[in-house]
């Protein structure tokens, strides 16, 4: 969004994903853990399984950005933007 307001991307029709619950969520198995990619910062933070298992992932998380940025921004966003700037910390983007 940032290139694309500032008029380096073409305008051309985008696709908001921000509603597909099959990207939502954190899914826990005895097999697995599953982080959608569309999982907020501040749910990986409040979820009980990932603070009990997972303590230095939801340390993470609570060290990118601000408050704001956890609780309305998601790992699969800050991956897929590819910048160093504003790439999650390595336990957070590395799931």
């Amino acid at each position: 969004m940032v290139l694309l307001e500032a008029g380096k991307l073409p305008h051309k029709n985008y696709l908001n994903i921000w509603n597909l619950s099959e990207l939502r969520g954190i899914e826990v198995t005895d097999a697995h853990v599953e982080l959608g990619s569309l999982t907020t910062y501040t749910e990986i933070q409040d979820h009980e399984t990932l603070r009990a298992e997972f303590p230095m992932l939801c340390q993470a998380a609570s060290e990118t950005g601000g408050l704001a940025i956890q609780k309305s921004r998601h790992i699969g966003g800050n991956i897929v933007n590819a910048s160093p700037a504003a790439d999650s910390h390595a336990g957070v983007a590395g799931v």
